[in-house]
């Protein structure tokens, strides 16, 4: 009996804790929103590119650019690097982290086996910005995809998410 009664107390505390989870973020002001920021970005050739990344109530669009403060060389190869559409139901946020996931992201790279997975960053309320740093597996081959930057929200002015 005294087992079966530390069973039901046990069962029952698993029960009341709460779940951390992500959930779909809550944007304050609401969408549309636009962040750009230099990222380095790489998977077997080092580019430094202006990454834009607009979120809308479809989901999230991510184009890069060539660095503006270094357009020339490898860095003309960003626009090459091509991520697919992230629809709203693959964008997660944990209020707890601060982190906004883009989940299965597909990017065609121009090294071979291109890449796959998630995208994480961490929202910073005070300075506007979301910060990207690491990687993400080879699709079908080669090295990982890497990424190290900070994206600056453009729009709305003081935004925050939730």
């Amino acid at each position: 009996m005294k087992k079966f009664i530390s069973l039901v107390v046990a069962s029952s505390v698993l029960a009341m804790a709460p779940l951390v989870q992500a959930a779909t973020p809550v944007y304050t002001p609401s969408l549309p929103w636009s962040l750009d920021g230099i990222v380095a970005v790489n998977k077997g050739v080092a580019l430094s590119c202006l990454v834009t990344l607009d979120i809308d109530s479809a989901g999230a669009t991510i184009v890069l650019a060539p660095n503006p403060a270094s357009p020339g060389g490898l860095n003309t190869l960003c626009p090459s690097v091509l991520p697919d559409h992230v629809p709203s139901s693959d964008i997660d946020y944990d209020a707890t982290s601060k982190k906004l996931t883009l989940k299965n992201v597909f990017i065609q790279t121009v090294t071979a086996g291109d890449c796959q997975g998630d995208i994480v960053g961490t929202w910073d309320v005070a300075t506007q910005t979301l910060s990207v740093a690491g990687s993400m597996p080879a699709a079908t081959a080669g090295a990982p995809c890497t990424m190290n930057g900070v994206l600056d929200l453009l729009s709305p002015t003081g935004g925050d998410i939730n």
